[in-house]
């Protein structure tokens, strides 16, 4: 017993135990993952049989269907192999996690590695169902963590540190960023980033840098230049959003504001609530009227319209807030509502970095980056159709900044136990709730705790409530 306990005791200080502990719980969560959406009805397999190969099918696919070769090829070999999808699915969850702590915690401080875990937890794995957990783990999420990966060099030449030449290593992170850069949203945050190193960063690794570049302009004029694309625009601009082609550059500004906003302030999910309370704690304890006047407001307007009423919902059209054949006078208050609120949240975030200006800029680039990847579905007819899976990469700047805040409070001295205690709570509910979906759809609705399904359903799955888009809906289902 003594020994199991040294045992268990030496494991827990282990600078890797958090993220063991983090593989294993996923793994049992991916074994519960059900095939659903597309992975349910898996065409893209049927297809391959009647192409009689799977490079002529991706041939298909290219000239008629998108520019994600990359990635669906890898789908396509993931969906047919359920054990490869119980492999890859947990240890991108391990590995994006191991990544983020090297990237941000440099120092490997313990509460910081545990707290970038727990996190996970917190994180809106539901997204991942609007089109299959399958098919969202390697076209979103497996993406991502190569994104972070391909950024390991560009973390080594901040701190001075001479690139290595390992011939081994530049081929992991080439590989890696080819296959992030087969995503558009990925490509428009790695873009950015690339660019702003080669203008303000001159020493030793630029030429790696440059290789970067390159290899992002390659994965960008394959975008643009796939036949496949223009095809598959088309047929979504009819079945999703017949009237996008018509809309102005104003109006698509509107739309992506309003649908991004809204998503947040009036359907706030877990991620951002606590992103909130980290922020609302740093602030608080400056004192500052103006600053304690925006945490005040902006916790009103969440728990009024996200949670109390429903009219700001009820207000939202497919066409956001402005729309051309349904409007009232509540429209243009909710999307002035949502302006400000944006803007209060904007002055709390420079009001907790603002004591130190490489924090502050790192904030703001990292939530750029996130409002970067969203506001590209402005310019797509599946900007509804393609559901809450597209907020995944701005989820995750919001987890970057959550862990910012948390390195922030660090330093204040509050009762760091309670809040402690209080993350874990969170963590536990939203896994267990999370688990519990799962549940009720391997059982179909039939499970002991099947009433919880009306509370998830109601406040926690992802889904819109839009004037006009059950009508829509409808519409496509009947053909």
């Amino acid at each position: 017993m003594v020994f199991l306990k040294n045992c268990l005791s030496n494991f827990i200080k282990s600078k890797n135990a958090p993220y063991i502990i983090l593989w294993g719980i996923f793994f049992i969560i991916y074994l519960l993952l059900p095939y659903m959406a597309d992975d349910a009805f898996p065409r893209s397999l049927e297809g391959i049989k009647s192409f009689g190969s799977m490079i002529a099918f991706l041939k298909m696919y290219f000239y008629t269907l998108g520019q994600k070769l990359i990635v669906h090829a890898v789908y396509l070999i993931v969906l047919k192999y359920r054990l490869l999808f119980l492999l890859i699915g947990p240890l991108t969850v391990a590995l994006t996690a191991y990544t983020i702590n090297f990237l941000i915690n440099s120092k490997n401080v313990k509460p910081i590695s545990w707290g970038i875990c727990l996190l996970f937890f917190i994180f809106p794995f539901w997204d991942l169902q609007t089109s299959g957990y399958v098919l969202d783990t390697v076209i979103y999420f497996l993406p991502f963590c190569a994104m972070l990966i391909s950024f390991i060099p560009l973390k080594n030449i901040i701190e001075g540190n001479p690139y290595s030449k390992n011939i081994w290593q530049t081929i992991i992170f080439v590989l890696a960023l080819i296959y992030a850069c087969n995503v558009e949203q990925i490509l428009v945050m790695i873009f950015p980033v690339l660019v702003f190193f080669l203008i303000f960063y001159e020493g030793r690794g630029k030429t790696f840098i440059w290789l970067q570049f390159m290899i992002c302009c390659l994965s960008a004029l394959y975008t643009v230049l796939t036949p496949g694309l223009y095809v598959r625009m088309s047929g979504e601009t009819y079945i999703w959003f017949r009237d996008f082609a018509s809309l102005s550059i104003f109006k698509l500004l509107e739309l992506g504001f309003s649908s991004t906003a809204y998503h947040y302030i009036f359907k706030p999910n877990s991620i951002f609530l606590l992103f909130y309370i980290l922020l609302a704690l740093v602030v608080w304890r400056q004192k500052n009227l103006a600053a304690q006047i925006s945490i005040i407001f902006i916790a009103i307007t969440i728990l009024a319209f996200g949670y109390i009423f429903d009219i700001a919902r009820n207000s939202m059209t497919v066409y956001g807030y402005i729309a051309p054949y349904y409007f009232s006078s509540y429209n243009y208050l909710f999307l002035f509502l949502l302006i400000i609120v944006c803007i209060a949240l904007g002055y709390l975030i420079y009001r907790a970095f603002y004591g130190s200006r490489q924090k502050l800029l790192t904030a703001f680039a990292i939530l750029f980056l996130g409002i970067l990847s969203r506001g590209l579905l402005m310019f797509s007819p599946t900007i509804w159709g393609s559901q809450t899976r597209t907020f995944f990469f701005l989820n995750f700047a919001l987890l970057f900044l959550c862990i910012m805040l948390f390195q922030v409070l660090q330093n204040y001295k509050f009762n760091k136990k309670a809040f402690y205690i209080f993350v874990i709570a969170l963590a536990f509910i939203n896994t267990f709730l999370f688990i519990i979906h799962i549940l009720n759809i391997l059982q179909e609705g039939i499970f002991i705790f099947s009433k919880l399904k009306v509370f998830i359903d109601s406040y926690l799955m992802p889904r819109y409530d839009l004037v006009g888009w059950e009508m829509a809906v409808q519409s496509i289902q009947k053909g």
